[in-house]
């Protein structure tokens, strides 16, 4: 009986002194008032103010919301505020922090890593191979894939990005041979993450050493480049279409030796087709955004990355944008077009939040 009557004086002593000051303080310390300026002021050293926790579905059973009504969010990890008949997300995390560079133009750059920013999360695709030529001529490999997550960083240093350029096609009239396509990189000074770039096509006075796909390392995930196709014998019309370039969980397709040509794997670029009947192709490319369809079609990209290019006339059959390798074409037809695709990387960060292949890889 004590106790009730002194739980209700306590009650009744509340609501006086709310009434009389119209103002309330609540705190962990002795003596301690509310701010003038304030109806409700918390007060402590140790402790937060804790919202109502719910999801989107309990949200929507709150019967009859207030105006600027507010709760956290534990699908979204958003504050939500009701206002005007609706809710809206007032405050996320990753509105905040969630932010991303892409570096497409192939040399070396130097990225300063922004304030707060302590983990990255970073994608790399290694050139294409530049096409050979001449009758026994071979198409160039698709550059790799390699992805890397929750890299540290510290705010304010700088890290190295190489992106690596495509190789050049065969010219005939300067007997010019193609070229391997470039690696592209990211380092933080400790871990490097490396894309490779695919090898160059075959051409009928050089060995042939090269038209192999690239290969990732340093990676979490990723895969290398599709192999370019090479003559086919058989068919005095085809000449190896590209490789096309590696996906975020397989490799890319093999450039063809004459209609048949890899599909890609893993959001991987398709190889290109090695026949000019109906179309000859560039090694497909892949996308920067994660993982996507992967290429099915004759020098289709995957990922988002473009097709490489087609031609029923030779010339201009380049890999698709980022990676795919070109295709080879007949030795008098050799302009040095048939090039391979750049690379590329791009970095994400928090890189605890957002992860290749497909956890917030999307631009925000």
């Amino acid at each position: 009986m004590i106790t009730k009557l002194k739980s209700l004086l306590i009650c009744v002593s509340f609501l006086y002194s709310v009434a009389s000051f119209s103002q309330v303080s609540i705190s962990d310390k002795i003596d301690q008032t509310a701010d003038p300026s304030a109806v409700l002021e918390l007060i402590s050293d140790d402790k937060g103010f804790l919202l109502p926790r719910m999801n989107s579905s309990d949200r929507g059973s709150i019967d009859s919301p207030a105006e600027s009504l507010m709760i956290f969010n534990t699908e979204t990890k958003c504050i939500d505020i009701y206002i005007q008949g609706d809710w809206y997300e007032f405050w996320c995390k990753s509105e905040l922090i969630g932010s991303q560079v892409k570096f497409t133009t192939p040399g070396t750059h130097l990225w300063t890593v922004p304030d707060t920013v302590t983990s990255v999360s970073v994608v790399c695709v290694g050139a294409g191979g530049g096409g050979g030529s001449s009758n026994v001529g071979s198409g160039g490999g698709g550059g790799a894939l390699a992805w890397k997550n929750n890299i540290p960083v510290t705010p304010g240093s700088n890290c190295t990005v190489i992106v690596g350029a495509g190789g050049t096609g065969a010219i005939y009239s300067s007997s010019t041979q193609p070229t391997d396509g470039e690696d592209s990189s990211f380092t933080n000074g400790v871990i490097t993450l490396t894309a490779g770039g695919g090898g160059a096509g075959r051409t009928a006075t050089a060995s042939w050493t090269g038209n192999v796909g690239g290969v990732p390392s340093g990676h979490d995930g990723g895969g290398n480049g599709g192999n370019g196709g090479y003559y086919n014998y058989s068919d005095p019309g085809a000449y190896g279409g590209g490789g096309g370039a590696g996906g975020y969980s397989g490799d890319g397709g093999k450039g063809g030796d004459n209609t048949v040509f890899g599909v890609g794997n893993g959001g991987a670029g398709a190889g290109g087709s090695g026949t000019l009947n109906p179309i000859q192709t560039g090694g497909g490319g892949v996308g920067l955004y994660g993982e996507g369809a992967s290429g099915v079609n004759e020098g289709e990209g995957g990922s988002g990355g473009t097709d490489g290019e087609g031609n029923d006339s030779y010339p201009s059959i380049a890999g698709g944008i980022y990676g795919g390798g070109g295709s080879a074409v007949h030795l008098i037809h050799a302009d040095g077009t048939n090039v391979g695709a750049p690379g590329a990387c791009r970095i994400i960060w928090p890189g605890n939040e957002r992860q290749f292949p497909s956890t917030r890889t999307a631009d925000e």
